[in-house]
């Protein structure tokens, strides 16, 4: 069981996205999920908009692709998750926002 929450404006669904896929796919560990650079694509164009700290080698490749790359400026987006697993719960905060995560 997973349940995630954002914050973000239009940048939520993105957000919210691809945390749920690389956990529910990959399995990948909350506290990395809530870390990892992330992209978004704005509804009023083509441009995929990737995190100031993505790898130089993500923008070379999606532009060998065809795609159109920009930057993305801090929106104040943030996520928060709880996985369950095996019957323990695993939190985890966004730490773009100095989020901190406590399950009960």
């Amino acid at each position: 069981m997973l349940a995630i929450g954002g914050s973000g404006g239009p940048t939520i669904a993105t957000n919210v996205t691809q945390l749920a896929l690389s956990r529910l796919v990959f399995a990948t560990k909350p506290s990395e999920l809530v870390s990892r650079v992330r992209f978004y694509v704005p509804t009023s164009g083509p441009t995929i908009l990737l995190e100031a700290a993505a790898p130089p080698a993500l923008k070379a490749d999606l532009e060998s692709r065809g795609e159109a790359v920009g930057k993305m400026q801090f929106t104040g987006s943030a996520v928060q998750l709880i996985a369950f697993e095996n019957g323990r719960k695993f939190p985890a905060a966004d730490p773009r926002k100095h989020g901190s995560a406590r399950a009960e």
